[in-house]
């Protein structure tokens, strides 16, 4: 049976929500109607419910809870924290909303709490019994990746670990000569669910490849294609349909934001910013503390790094590595790095080290949301081995990003530059809030802040520039 198309299990999970969400309020009704009958309570907190589905509705949407984006393994793993995070931060809106407009009919608290309680509740239920369904019919699905002859191993073991909640994959190699679809390809094209082709097939062979599963068997056989982009044909996300007289025709973003979106994103970042260092100050001082006790050394650490234009700047970190950790030069840190403190761990475990950027922000030298700056002794080695690498500096360098959300520390630069061009090139207010709000989710995901392999520390220097004398000078980052 084939599986569930996006839309379908989009729509399907959200309408199991509402109806979770409803159950919830009967509950909490019933509940609380012991001196004033269940229907004055249920007409009376109406208004609550209204503003907490369509709040919850919205935070979801944002944490990317709707949908197949990730594998159902992968999102039945966060399901627990990913509805956490997003009634935590539905009731916080909810609360909000209910003080500014509705002060005249105020909802008692601990009806607020029954609901929400009640609402995690069912809701974990009705979505574990809903993912259990959609792993079941994936399972007996088929997904078939094509790659390139030269495709790296490591590269190709990593799509195929995330797509464990298929029930069969299949790969096939296409020679770097290869201009036609062979008959044994066609027969695995015609048995496969799902199809996803690697980027380094050329352009006419892949227009092949999609063209030929499209038009396979009759409506609704065909497979579901996912394509591997290159940088390259990301600058073409965001662009619109035009003509040239009789000749279509793609408006290319320019990668920059118009002139409103640069006011509101920076008025955004000044008083977002602003806010955070009132309210987390008494975090402030609780890691500058916990800093000094564990280990000799600042509180804070300031690094040069590279902003929009190639700009530079120096960043604010609180230190999380012991004061003498680059006496051999930077270095990245490693999963098991003894340069690591103590205090280190738990700040970069839940984020924490970063806050003191808010202040990089507030002087208007990063952006809440973009691309990670990076030290400029590496980020010109990157912009020589790594294609459109600078793509990354149309826009201010942020605390957090596109990169930061979908990808991890330890992802391969290539792949960070392909995530932060999906953000430059589709950039707008309504996604910076959106990847804040992911954010919050991926500050309790321990993968998300994993460090790079021992053998992945050493920055490679471009070929061109290696000395073929000397030894070659080693480069590390921290």
């Amino acid at each position: 049976m084939k599986m569930s198309t996006h839309y379908s299990t989009m729509w399907l999970e959200f309408f199991g929500d509402m109806v979770s969400l409803f159950a919830a309020y009967l509950m909490a009704s019933v509940a609380f109607d012991a001196y004033t009958g269940f229907f004055a309570v249920f007409c009376s907190n109406l208004h609550f419910y209204i503003i907490a589905a369509c709040s919850a509705a919205i935070v979801l949407y944002m944490l990317d809870a709707y949908g197949s984006i990730a594998s159902y393994l992968s999102k039945r793993k966060r399901l627990s924290i990913t509805l956490l995070v997003g009634l935590l931060l539905s009731a916080a809106l909810t609360a909000v909303i209910t003080l500014l407009f509705f002060r005249t009919r105020p909802v008692r608290f601990l009806f607020g709490a029954a609901f929400y309680l009640a609402s995690y509740a069912i809701m974990m239920l009705q979505r574990g019994v809903t993912l259990r369904i959609f792993i079941r019919l994936r399972q007996k699905s088929a997904l078939l990746i094509l790659f390139p002859d030269g495709y790296p191993e490591i590269f190709l073991d990593k799509l195929m670990k995330h797509s464990e909640d298929f029930g069969s994959v299949a790969v096939y190699r296409i020679m770097e000569n290869q201009h036609d679809i062979p008959e044994d390809l066609k027969t695995q094209i015609n048995a496969a669910d799902e199809l996803l082709i690697a980027s380094g097939i050329s352009d006419a062979l892949r227009d092949q490849l999609i063209l030929y599963a499209r038009q396979r068997g009759s409506f609704g056989k065909a497979p579901n294609i996912k394509v591997i982009s290159s940088v390259e044909n990301l600058s073409f996300l965001g662009g619109r349909i035009t003509h040239v007289g009789d000749t279509p025709a793609i408006h290319i973003k320019n990668g920059q934001p118009m002139w409103v979106e640069r006011v509101l994103k920076r008025c955004f970042d000044f008083v977002a910013s602003l806010i955070g260092l009132i309210v987390l100050s008494p975090v402030f001082f609780i890691c500058a503390a916990a800093i000094k006790i564990d280990s000799r050394g600042p509180v804070f650490y300031r690094q040069e790094r590279y902003t929009i234009y190639r700009k530079r700047f120096y960043i604010l970190k609180f230190r999380t590595m012991v004061a003498d950790a680059e006496k051999y030069g930077a270095r990245l840190a490693t999963e098991k790095d003894d340069r690591i403190t103590r205090v280190g761990h738990v700040l970069r475990a839940c984020r924490l080290d970063e806050l003191p950027q808010l202040i990089n922000i507030l002087k208007g030298e990063m952006s809440i949301v973009g691309p990670r700056p990076e030290r400029p002794i590496y980020a010109d080695e990157y912009s020589k081995m790594v294609k459109n690498f600078d793509i990354r500096y149309l826009v201010k360098a942020g605390l957090t990003g596109y990169a930061q959300v979908y990808g991890r520390y330890n992802t391969k630069v290539s792949d960070k530059v392909l995530l932060d061009s999906i953000y430059i090139n589709t950039f707008s207010i309504w996604l910076d809030l959106k990847l804040i709000v992911l954010t919050i989710l991926i500050m309790f995901t321990k993968e998300s802040t994993e460090g790079v392999a021992e053998n992945m520390a050493e920055v490679p220097v471009a070929k061109s520039e290696k000395p073929q004398t000397e030894q070659k000078k080693i480069l590390y980052r921290s």
